[in-house]
């Protein structure tokens, strides 16, 4: 079985992260701006600060839902449409991702893209990133280091 961790990620080097979400609207799932040192997680070998500010959005749809249930959830909450209006408003340098982390537990990850998942990532302009994991490795794994939401100023 394959389990699936959706995001929505905007990230820029120009905003911090409350500048960011005030031309958004709304509160990501998670975030941090840019100068920010990251601590612990899958992370915790970096010590120089990033370069960039990321809001991320989370899909609260359950792990084991198919990936275009998790994407029609992130654009409910942000339609592509109202995202893209705001585009104007953002800095030339914003660069927007759907980052899918995938953990399975056989001898490979199956994540179906239909027509409509693709849609709607193309929709926000995004590009899209897949990473999986088995599930057994726990070091590397989407779904099990996934940290309690919150977010970073």
């Amino acid at each position: 079985m394959t389990e699936l961790m959706v995001s929505l990620i905007v990230r820029t080097e120009s905003l911090t992260l409350p500048d960011l979400t005030a031309v958004l609207g709304f509160a990501p799932s998670r975030g941090h701006s840019r100068g920010h040192i990251p601590h612990g997680g899958r992370r915790k070998h970096f010590q120089t600060p990033l370069s960039h500010t990321s809001w991320i959005l989370y899909s609260d749809e359950d792990v084991t839902a198919p990936l275009e249930v998790h994407l029609r959830m992130l654009a409910a909450a942000l339609p592509p449409q109202d995202f893209q209006s705001l585009r104007a408003k953002l800095p030339a340098d914003v660069r927007v991702e759907v980052i899918v982390g995938a953990s399975y537990d056989g001898q490979a990850a199956y994540i179906e893209a239909v027509p409509a998942s693709l849609a709607i990532v193309m929709a926000y302009g995004a590009s899209l990133h897949v990473d999986a994991y088995q599930s057994g490795d726990e070091e590397n794994s989407a779904i099990k280091n996934a940290e309690a939401p919150s977010v970073e100023s």
